[in-house]
């Protein structure tokens, strides 16, 4: 497992400091922090505490930071959720879990992108998202489901939780991966509503990094097929609905990306229709595509290959219906014949 810690390294010497002191004094669950040093400003805490909270998914006990500074120093007193004892309860669960989840993927001799599409898969298909924990009344359920406790424990969470599981589970197979938080500029089934908090993650696959939420390809997805609308785009995919966030590494290529790896990115119909041919006669029912610049919109392209693949099967002796999904913000579609 590596030790991927993002926002740390983007903190200046007082805050490394800071979050130093704090990060130890967490992990044995000290009611009082001492830093004693040159009078610091309150933003410092206020970023090293973030920085905490997002590059150490298992520190999830860690509740809101209450401190006050004088002239010589810091004295943060941190909120605890968990006692010593249900944390060190937890951690065995969770490493139990986790510990089961890669006995089942099986990802040895994979490669970086096969080991983060494993687990991509596996949390789409083995986790939902926590509308229940939606009710602030409802605390214990919230503070679950924003942190891998919900995900370890109850195979349910909110965006915070699964970018969170995802990370760890990445870092633990050797990926570099980190939470980012923003904003959803488009609500997803129920989801959200407009322009809410979010978070998702960027993994370093290769030299390159991608953006990637889980989330919303699980929110998306269905029994019969696995969505794969956001795994590995670059920023100026992201961007078309997802904002709100600043200063994270720089996301350009598409190498990465499910579509580009699998043979899956179109450049025009014409192309999209000669792929449809050749996997229909090897007896595909499933399609999945994304068309790199629609000449249309995505819903006409996605029922002209509908009806393209209803009348090509004929010629095979078959009576499929066909079934789709599709999305205009990232020119994504996929068809199932059945």
């Amino acid at each position: 497992m590596i030790l991927d810690r993002y926002y740390y390294y983007r903190l200046n010497d007082t805050e490394k400091a800071i979050y130093a002191k704090l990060f130890k004094g967490v992990q044995s669950h000290a009611p009082e922090i001492r830093l004693d040093g040159e009078k610091l400003e309150a933003n410092a805490v206020e970023k090293a505490y973030r920085a905490i909270t997002l590059d150490n998914p298992l520190l999830y006990y860690l509740g809101k930071l209450e401190y006050a500074i004088d002239d010589s120093g810091v004295t943060m007193k941190p909120c605890y959720y968990c006692r010593p004892e249900t944390v060190a309860e937890n951690n065995k669960n969770i490493q139990k879990s986790v510990k089961q989840i890669f006995s089942r993927l099986d990802m040895n001799h994979l490669d970086e992108y096969e080991k983060e599409k494993r687990i991509h898969d596996y949390l789409v298909t083995h986790t939902d998202y926590d509308y229940e924990a939606l009710d602030t009344d409802k605390r214990e359920r919230v503070l679950a489901a924003h942190s891998i406790i919900g995900i370890f424990s109850r195979q349910q969470a909110v965006c915070e939780g699964t970018a969170k599981a995802c990370k760890l589970l990445l870092n633990v197979a050797n990926i570099k991966c980190l939470v980012v938080t923003g904003k959803a500029t488009h609500p997803r089934d129920g989801m959200a509503d407009a322009d809410s908090s979010h978070a998702w993650n960027i993994v370093r696959i290769g030299n390159r990094s991608y953006h990637l939420d889980v989330t919303w390809d699980a929110i998306r997805s269905s029994d019969s097929y696995i969505c794969y609308d956001y795994l590995n785009v670059p920023e100026r995919a992201i961007r078309i609905d997802h904002t709100g966030f600043s200063g994270m590494p720089d996301c350009t290529g598409w190498e990465a990306n499910f579509h580009v790896r699998s043979g899956l990115m179109f450049s025009d119909t014409q192309n999209l229709k000669d792929y449809l041919r050749r996997e229909l006669f090897r007896g595909a029912r499933s399609f999945h595509f994304r068309m790199l610049r629609p000449d249309k919109p995505m819903a006409d392209i996605v029922e002209d290959a509908a009806r393209y693949l209803m009348e090509r099967q004929t010629l095979y002796g078959s009576r499929y219906t066909a079934r789709y999904v599709f999305s205009n913000d990232q020119n994504t579609a996929h068809i199932l014949l059945g």
